[in-house]
């Protein structure tokens, strides 16, 4: 907001200034000689042509010296005006030259015009042009002087911008901290004369020489910075403190003899040897159900439903293993993978089992999208999963949704596409306004699966859990729509681009196998 309000006020006062200097900069030309003036030169043709036409006689004749007058009288209300007129012609040499005021005293104000006629006939006329010249040099610095106005008009509307929507906001912020400060220790004013002192002491050490205000700066920023750095500190301390649970930490409650557990168990109630024990207890629990997985799976792979190797590699065909091996395969993802130490505890293998079940009878006898195709595509995403150590950056419901949700994201298929409903009016496109008509049916087919409490794969979750559960398996299973394919690489692309630190290792390489590498 701050932001958005900063930029608007600076785009609105830049604009303006734009708009106004467009609008005065052109009154500057007005007064200057315009671009185009032909009439000095239309004169000088004028005498030629007359020359011409009449002849030699025709100078210094009453005809010649009306024009002459004439030729004077348009320059009188001109800031120019004519100062002499020179006819030569070829035969004759010099004909006539008459001086009609002082010439300028400066050369470059001077202006020559020629015009040549028949037989060698030349006129020449002499401009003056010091009028002309002051008139646009008071013009340029008019422009200057003006220019110079707008620029201070300017940063000073634009530096009250700043100040009224960042710096007043910041400094009643600072001061409201520094009040809070107060209250919580007493020596704030202490601090903030000690870090003056101290960036002074380095500016003399290091030789650096500065005035009375810049230091005087210096140190108003140095201090508001430094009582800033020390109020969070003191937070950060108390906030600590406030958090602790227990006053002792583990390592020290290990070297505690028995004398002083007993004196600590008097003064926490057992607290602290209560979360110690605590913490012992969880790392038991998690050596059982290691142990209980180990014996989960060793107990498939016994009954010859499952060969553990051949599940977390890619070359595992789910059209060479009957039912009971696939359903194998889906428990050992669930119950005894690696990706089950997060997952277990969110679901019951009974359950899990009738799920399948009816997981399965779901699907349909389609060419691909049957069954065969669910067990296939949960196997790669576990692949995946597995490959990009997904346990160590996702939570277990993440984990549990995304697996679910390759497992019935094609529940129900009837083995045509969307276009294919869509163009025939099908019931599913008309219930679902043509919006992702197949994937919105198996989403509402898990949760009709879930429907039944035998079959309720989502029954151990808490109401803030299922709804997580539940959004997250509707996203990923609408995302299935070839309609999103497109959108999803370029949104992927710009993630890897924007991560591209993140997503690989030290060694510059790819954290998890590429396709092309499933073979190896």
């Amino acid at each position: 907001v701050l932001g958005s309000r900063l930029i608007n006020a600076l785009s609105t006062r830049v604009s303006m200034l734009t708009i106004g200097l467009v609008m005065v900069l052109p009154l500057f030309d007005v007064m200057k000689y315009p671009d185009e003036d032909h009439s000095m030169q239309a004169w000088a043709q004028q005498f030629a042509s007359h020359i011409h036409m009449f002849g030699d006689s025709y100078i210094g004749g009453g005809s010649f010296n009306q024009t002459v007058a004439e030729f004077l009288d348009f320059y009188d209300f001109r800031e120019y005006n004519p100062v002499a007129l020179v006819i030569e012609h070829s035969p004759a040499g010099l004909v006539y030259a008459e001086t009609f005021a002082d010439p300028p005293n400066r050369i470059s104000n001077e202006l020559w015009v020629t015009s040549y006629g028949y037989v060698g006939t030349k006129v020449q006329a002499m401009f003056d042009f010091t009028s002309v010249s002051k008139t646009e040099a008071g013009m340029n610095i008019a422009l200057v002087v003006t220019v110079i106005i707008v620029m201070l008009l300017s940063a000073t509307l634009l530096s009250n911008s700043v100040s009224q929507i960042v710096l007043s906001p910041l400094e009643g912020l600072f001061c409201r901290v520094r009040d809070m400060a107060k209250n919580i220790f007493k020596t704030v004013s202490q601090i903030s004369k000690v870090a003056v002192e101290e960036r002074q002491e380095e500016e003399r050490a290091m030789n650096i020489d500065y005035n009375d205000e810049d230091l005087e700066d210096s140190g108003a920023f140095m201090s508001e910075a430094s009582v800033l750095e020390a109020v969070v500190e003191k937070l950060a301390v108390l906030s600590e403190m406030f958090v602790a649970k227990q006053p002792v930490d583990e390592e020290a409650m290990k070297n505690l003899g028995s004398d002083d557990l007993a004196v600590l168990d008097m003064i926490t109630q057992n607290q602290a040897r209560k979360a110690s024990l605590d913490k012992e207890g969880l790392a038991a629990k998690i050596r059982r159900r290691t142990t209980n997985l180990q014996t989960f799976v060793a107990d498939l792979e016994k009954a010859g439903l499952l060969d553990s190797a051949l599940a977390d590699s890619w070359h595992y065909d789910v059209l060479e293993h009957s039912d009971e091996q696939n359903d194998a395969l889906l428990k050992y993802i669930f119950f005894g993978s690696e990706l089950s130490y997060f997952i277990n505890g969110l679901i019951t293998l009974d359950v899990f089992e009738v799920f399948l079940a009816r997981a399965r009878l779901a699907y349909l006898d389609n060419p691909y999208h049957n069954w065969y195709h669910a067990v296939d595509v949960t196997h790669t995403v576990y692949r995946y999963m597995a490959l990009a150590k997904s346990m160590a950056f996702l939570q277990p419901l993440d984990c549990l949704a995304v697996l679910l949700a390759a497992v019935v994201h094609d529940i129900g298929h009837p083995g045509v596409n969307n276009p294919y409903l869509i163009e025939t009016a099908h019931e599913l496109a008309l219930r679902y306004n043509d919006k992702s008509p197949l994937e919105n049916m198996h989403c509402a087919r898990f949760f009709e699966l879930c429907g039944e409490a035998e079959a309720n794969v989502l029954q151990e979750l808490s109401k803030q859990q299922y709804r997580d559960v539940r959004r997250i398996m509707i996203e990923c299973i609408l995302h299935t729509d070839n309609a999103h394919h497109f959108e999803m690489i370029k949104a992927l692309q710009m993630l890897y681009q924007l991560n591209r630190e993140v997503t690989t290792t030290t060694n510059g390489s790819a954290p998890c196998q590429s396709p092309s590498q499933r073979s190896s």
